[in-house]
């Protein structure tokens, strides 16, 4: 599974049949240049809406999720 399909999971697991506001996964850092190596790792920065908790959704679910 891609990290944005898991990210989109996540989203609407979070959601509870609320409308989805948006969010943005945005990779930084030397992937989003073009000089990583195959030993490199991937800096990511993900934007929510506040309504997000970082205790419960980010550290909670979504790393449950990318485990």
């Amino acid at each position: 599974m891609k990290l944005k399909d898991i990210v989109e999971s996540w989203k609407s697991d979070c959601l509870n049949d609320q409308e989805d506001l948006g969010g943005q996964l945005l990779p930084f850092g030397s992937h989003a240049l073009g000089t990583s190596g195959s030993n490199g790792d991937l800096d990511l920065l993900l934007l929510m809406p506040s309504f997000y908790d970082r205790e419960t959704h980010f550290f909670g679910k979504l790393s449950l999720k990318i485990k």
